[in-house]
């Protein structure tokens, strides 16, 4: 939910030994890892799709599970806000662990917020919503924008865990929301014993065929989240408009039909698919205020929800498409085989995420919707801890018959079309395209797993390429390893290197050089032991300046669909742009990148012959 503000403290405190004393009670077997896969994240389910502590799923009657009823305060403490409550958890984030920056723009999200009681934490958490970070100090209650970005960092060596309760709120709930804020003291709880309460939770969450007038407010406040992004081209958005206008009037004429009535399933259905059509010349086009692409919003708000015949039966845990959890069971003969995924690899702020974004238009190509973090690092023996923070580098070394499976099983789960479909079974097999720039250094560990996979090396002008890295550091903006052991300087942002501890002392300039080359030569030298018929070069600038040729011929490398037509400046920013991009923009960091041009003159050589026939010369 949009508010007006990042963070609001509520007016409440809470009796944080006896929150401590009661969720001690539980076991691991308890907790369930994180429905997105963060690594070192995990929930145990308090109220749950009917109760059950083992589907994580936002969709169907919410009941407390068996856990909350061995918690007597922990019921006092949800009854306090006196507020309909949906799903409600024990969130955990492992020592050194982070939730990763992401927006929460699915239809569930649009009318709840979250309720945040850190039970066990300390000082150096920091919860960042937008340009605001905050320590949550433990028997506090905060509420955030989940609108922006957002991430949780826990650089202690010990678990944070917080009770976060999601809610549409009530008229008492919003009158505690506007006393916050203050240097009153706040309302003490406590623990009453032999009290018994009664909590309301949500029975009705998605509709069985959305009202036009539920859809009038998110296609309302859609194009008024487009209106207050500045860039976006004013043809594109009037063009959205009339798309959008069009569809309401006839869903409501459909609805004066047929009402939430079986009836009219396959009209409505129809008049979804061709929104679908409508819009898909519009995706990566335009952006919203807090960078969510418009139209994989409006599918999220609108194409995916207004159409449930079975709304309120929660999905079943073993269905649950996004939980992790459930990914690493065995691949049925039904489930369609990853058939030669593509991956994009490239120096950190190269561009991957734009390249990844317009790739992602291809009919043929399935994604996860984003970075891939959480496929590989949800198993523990590739985290970076379990070999003592050496690098981001994986091998084929690495790669176990079990870790393979578990890969592609996690893979396979989440796997969504341009238009944001769920993989059915119906498919033989599908196109991986992935993105996540701790590939670079991953590359014969994914050919081990996918001995088919294909690679695309985007490469961006060297001075360019280093200068965002430099301003990837100071944004703090892309953190990776907040307190990195052994590490002196800031905290560590973007991939981690091999000799990283060679860097302490070293300018920020000489870490971003060194970052740039040295994920260059990795790919290079990886690249140099697979079959050049497999791999294939982009540049940056010429993705920029003609992005229609660029993709037809990306595209015709990977035996891939492309039916599109984009012009030289049509390609959207990425949602991780910082500024928008100029020619000379490196050029604030000249003085510090001119004498480091010398040292990368022999991966630029290198680089250069690889490309000699496709692109002029770095």
């Amino acid at each position: 939910m949009k508010l007006d503000t990042e963070f609001y403290k509520l007016p409440f405190s809470f009796d944080i030994q006896r929150l401590q004393q009661e969720i001690t009670q539980f076991d691991q077997g308890d907790w369930l890892p994180h429905p997105q896969g963060f690594p070192g994240n995990s929930a145990l389910l308090l109220i749950s799709a009917l109760g059950d502590a083992k589907n994580d799923s936002i969709k169907g009657e919410m009941h407390p599970t068996s856990l909350l009823q061995r918690c007597p305060y922990l019921q006092q403490v949800l009854a306090a806000f006196n507020t309909v409550l949906g799903r409600t958890r024990l969130m955990r984030i492992a020592g050194g662990g982070e939730v990763m920056p992401h927006i929460d723009e699915g239809y569930y999200w649009l009318q709840r917020t979250r309720i945040h009681i850190p039970i066990i934490t300390n000082p150096e958490v920091q919860f960042i919503c937008g340009d605001r970070s905050v320590n949550m100090k433990a028997g506090e209650a905060w509420i955030f924008d989940n609108w922006k970005h957002h991430q949780v960092i826990n650089p202690h060596p010990e678990a944070r865990i917080h009770l976060v309760i999601d809610t549409v709120g009530s008229p008492f709930f919003w009158s505690l929301v506007a006393k916050s804020n203050t240097s009153k003291q706040p309302r003490f709880i406590n623990y009453i014993p032999q009290l018994s309460v009664k909590l309301a939770t949500e029975i009705v969450n998605y509709p069985a065929v959305m009202t036009p007038w539920e859809q009038k407010c998110h296609i309302s406040f859609i194009l008024e989240e487009l209106h207050l992004r500045a860039n976006n081209s004013p043809q594109a958005v009037a063009e959205l408009e009339t798309i959008l206008s069009a569809f309401y009037y006839h869903w409501q004429s459909l609805w004066i039909q047929y009402g939430d009535t079986q009836k009219g399933q396959s009209n409505y259905q129809e008049a979804l698919d061709n929104l679908k059509k409508q819009l898909k010349p519009l995706h990566t086009k335009l952006q919203l205020n807090n960078g969510a692409d418009a139209v994989r919003a409006i599918h999220k708000a609108i194409i995916n929800v207004s159409l449930n015949t079975d709304s309120n039966a929660p999905i079943a845990a073993s269905k649950t498409s996004n939980n992790i959890a459930n990914s690493y069971s065995p691949i049925s003969k039904a489930t369609p085989k990853i058939h030669r995924p593509i991956f994009i690899v490239c120096a950190p702020r190269s561009g991957s995420t734009l390249l990844f974004e317009t790739l992602s238009l291809s009919p043929s190509v399935w994604t996860i919707g984003g970075e891939s973090h959480g496929i590989f690092e949800s198993i523990k023996a590739l985290q970076p801890a379990q070999k003592k923070y050496h690098s981001n580098v994986l091998t084929a070394a690495d790669v176990t018959s079990e870790i393979a499976a578990k890969i592609k099983n996690n893979f396979i789960g989440r796997l969504r079309d341009r238009d944001g479909n769920q993989l059915n079974s119906n498919l033989f097999q599908v196109t991986l395209l992935e993105k996540t720039p701790k590939n670079a250094l991953r590359i014969s560990f994914l050919n081990a797993i996918f001995p088919d996979a294909l690679f695309i090396y985007l490469h961006r002008e060297p001075k360019a390429n280093i200068s965002s890295i430099i301003e990837a550091w100071k944004s703090k903006h892309f953190v990776t390893y907040p307190k990195l052991p052994g590490w002196n300087g800031e905290p560590w942002s973007l991939l981690l290197t091999p000799q990283w501890q060679d860097l302490n002392g070293q300018s920020l300039a000489q870490i971003a050089k060194t970052q740039w080359k040295t994920t260059h030569e990795a790919i290079m030298n990886s690249l140099q032991c697979i079959d050049a018929k497999r791999w294939q070069t982009v540049s940056y600038e010429d993705l920029i300046q003609n992005p229609q040729a660029e993709m037809k011929r990306l595209c015709q490398f990977a035996d891939i669909e492309w039916d599109r037509n984009l012009s030289p400046g049509s390609l959207a920013l990425s949602k991780f742009t910082l500024t928008p991009p100029q020619p000379d923009k490196w050029k604030q960091n000249e003085s510090v990148i001119m004498p480091l041009l010398e040292e990368i003159q022999p991966t630029c050589d290198r680089l250069n012959e690889m490309c000699r026939n496709k692109y002029i010369k770095l």
